[in-house]
């Protein structure tokens, strides 16, 4: 039952006095302001009470109007915008002088009519820092304005991006007449460079990402995660809820977890603002890799083969001219996300998980005994433990890292074409050149190809590359005019003959101290957003399924043990030299300006490397590797030194010892402490379980060459 202070109790609606209109909790509604003059104030009800005198009071949560806020109105902000706050009120229910409608912002744009009770919220406000979430938004027009649903914008017939008239030199009368618009880019453009299509069914409605549009009045951090001193007292759960034992946030990779540790009989739930289903471009990964969700217990052989829409053997490392290596087994299965999320959304169900789509967090107070998420929409759930599977661009990990920029970046930009006639084997990494120029900056440029699933003549291409966010980089808009300059050489292809299907981008940003540690009791970060990746597959889907035994029997143990303490969390995402040592081969593979190195450098660097490494680092490998570039290669020893420089190459010195020394443990003193670590007390037990498992994975020795 819930919980209300003597002579009180809740009530489920109330009618608005004069009319005939009803509120219940979860309406917005219209309350009279302080002064008549000025606009009602706009809020939602979150619960309604009875007091002893017969009155009736609501709890509502604020909506905040632009010129409100600490920033004020700007350029950007609609007339009917909303922001929901994190301000809440107790009120007289006598204040109520109608009902209104807050719509999302993808809806409200879809209303055919707005009328005088419609309104739309695409931001939530802190009230007291006046930061937003989200703190970025895209932008359009050359203007690098957000959109403003009140002011009319035309969309360009070829890049379909969108733009004000005025900043094309229109008038509004002139934009209303026309039927067909090309943008001044877009006309400047040779038409043989792409195809006018080359955007279809990919960012068609996708906005260009400008730097972000910083929307805080100051570059403070968010602050998500709270720490509330003290157990969880007094919570309303409401009939029918229920205490979780694990939250999830994010569910397209984080409903693997979900689903682990739904099978070992905890209470689990999955928050995802969008739906939760897969893409439909392919995850491509090692059946290795796959094995690790029937080795968890949560997807079947029979199943893998379902999923599985290409299979291709071997694959190609070559770097400019200095020879190919052939590798299998390796990145060599294509399979259908959207076919494998919604197996694992059907078992996660079945299983008792519950799902929360829609929905967004808001922020988390971490108490003794519980964390409590609270939600965009003003709910809230209560669990033991909090998963953070919300990628590189967590608002929790940018909590935790003070918003610091990332020591490294990989860009991609790439497509899925339909046309290759010669499409049976993949490039796992191809250089054709030495560093170029894309934009204004130096870069190395990378190549990977895969056939797809969808049809014979089928191939999804990447172009990627690594740059130091302090020196800068080229914009993916840019590196995107590189990859259709240079992707027919690549492919051996007309780029007119091929139906460009999707255009494919993204943003990978690295750092040194990865995995990340918990920060806090109760909340923990997994995959993306713990920073764990590889040397070639580098995160994502692959490098979560590797970790997936370890974590989902690591979490169990910790929820049944009651071991939720931001130490004992830290054991699940311990450091691992094999990972750090990582690092410099990221490092190597960006193109550093003011650095006097061959040109050549990076590519007869990483043509020994891969004549001795696959897609994870390993002690004697690694030996090997600078033993060959040693003696077969001496006279880039001083360019290397050059390329990463002495502090991070003495670091990493410090990273190779300890991957000899985490091998040595793993291989030898392992076998000698399992037995006994199997008899020691629970809490014992649970950190001796991890200490072993970090010396194995940290050594790479759960990657079994040949497989």
């Amino acid at each position: 039952m819930a919980k209300t202070k003597q002579g009180k109790r809740d009530v489920d609606s109330y009618t608005i006095s004069g009319t005939n209109k009803v509120v219940r909790v979860g309406d917005c509604v219209l309350m009279r302001p302080v002064d008549s003059d000025n606009q009602p104030y706009v809020a939602r009800v979150e619960k309604m009470e009875l007091d002893g005198r017969g009155s009736v009071r609501v709890r509502v949560r604020w909506y905040y109007r632009p010129e409100e806020s600490k920033g004020g109105r700007r350029q950007f902000h609609g007339a009917k915008e909303l922001f929901l706050s994190d301000h809440f009120d107790m009120q007289s229910a006598n204040t109520i002088e109608g009902k209104c409608v807050v719509h999302s912002f993808k809806n409200y744009t879809k209303l055919d009519n707005v009328g005088p009770e419609d309104f739309f919220c695409r931001f939530e406000y802190k009230a007291a820092t006046g930061a937003f979430t989200p703190d970025r938004v895209a932008v359009y027009c050359k203007c690098e304005m957000p959109y403003n649903p009140d002011d009319l914008m035309v969309q360009c017939d070829d890049c379909k991006d969108w733009f004000h008239p005025s900043c094309m030199s229109m008038t509004i009368e002139q934009a209303k007449k026309l039927d067909h618009f090309v943008c001044s880019d877009c006309v400047k453009e040779n038409g043989a460079k792409r195809p006018s299509h080359a955007y279809a069914g990919s960012t068609k409605y996708e906005p260009k990402w400008i730097q972000g549009f910083s929307l805080s009045t100051d570059s403070k951090v968010p602050e998500v995660v709270t720490r509330v001193q003290g157990p969880l007292v007094d919570y309303d759960l409401g009939d029918g809820s229920e205490i979780f034992d694990v939250l999830v946030c994010g569910g397209t990779l984080g409903i693997f977890v979900a689903t682990a540790l739904s099978y070992k009989g905890l209470r689990v739930g999955i928050i995802e603002r969008n739906i939760i289903k897969g893409r439909e471009q392919e995850w491509n990964i090692s059946r290795k890799e796959l094995m690790e969700l029937v080795e968890v217990g949560i997807l079947s052989e029979e199943e893998i083969e379902q999923i599985i829409s290409s299979d291709f053997n071997p694959s190609r490392c070559a770097f400019e001219s200095k020879g190919e290596i052939w590798v299998e087994n390796i990145l060599n299965l294509g399979i259908s996300p959207a076919k494998l999320v919604e197996i694992m959304k059907e078992r996660f169900v079945s299983s008792g998980g519950a799902i929360f789509e829609g929905k967004s967090l808001s922020s988390i107070s971490v108490h003794d005994d519980f964390a409590v998420l609270n939600l965009s929409d003003g709910g809230s759930l209560p669990c033991r433990l909090v998963i953070d599977a919300m990628g590189n661009f967590s608002p929790i990990v940018r909590q935790i890292r003070s918003g610091r920029k990332p020591d490294g970046v990989c860009l991609v930009v790439g497509t899925c074409a339909r046309g290759f006639d010669r499409n049976t084997t993949s490039d796992i990494i191809f250089s054709s050149s030495s560093i170029r120029s894309a934009g204004n900056s130096g870069v190395q440029l990378f190549w990977e190809g895969f056939p797809a699933g969808s049809g014979p003549t089928d191939r999804t291409t990447y172009m990627f590359t690594y740059v130091d966010p302090h020196f800068g980089g080229p914009k993916l808009e840019e590196l995107l005019e590189t990859f259709w300059d240079l992707m027919p050489a690549y492919e051996d292809v007309v780029l007119e003959n091929l139906d460009i299907m999707r255009v494919i981008f993204g943003i990978f940003p690295t750092y040194r101290n990865s995995p990340l540690p918990a920060a806090f009791d109760r909340v923990l970060q997994v995959g993306d957003a713990s920073g764990i990746q590889s040397p070639v597959s580098f995160g994502g889907f692959g490098s979560l399924t590797r970790h997936l035994g370890r974590l989902s029997n690591g979490i169990y143990e910790a929820v049944s043990g009651d071991l939720l303490d931001a130490l004992s969390l830290q054991l699940l995402n311990p450091y691992m030299p094999n990972l750090s040592a990582s690092w410099l081969f990221q490092r190597a593979m960006s193109a550093r300006p003011q650095i006097d190195v061959s040109p050549t450098f990076i590519n007869e660097l990483l043509f020994a490397n891969f004549e001795s490494m696959q897609d994870v680092i390993q002690f004697g490998p690694l030996v090997k590797t600078l033993g060959l570039v040693m003696i077969t290669r001496p006279q880039i020893l001083p360019s290397i030194f050059k390329q990463a420089g002495p502090g991070v190459i003495l670091n990493w010195s410090g990273h190779f010892v300890m991957l000899g020394y985490y091998t040595f443990l793993s291989t030898f003193i392992d076998p000698v402490l399992r037995p006994w670590v199997e008899s020691l007390p629970l809490r014992n037990k649970y950190q001796w379980k991890r200490y072993l498992e970090a010396w194995k994975y940290g050594a790479g020795l759960d990657y079994r060459q040949g497989e």
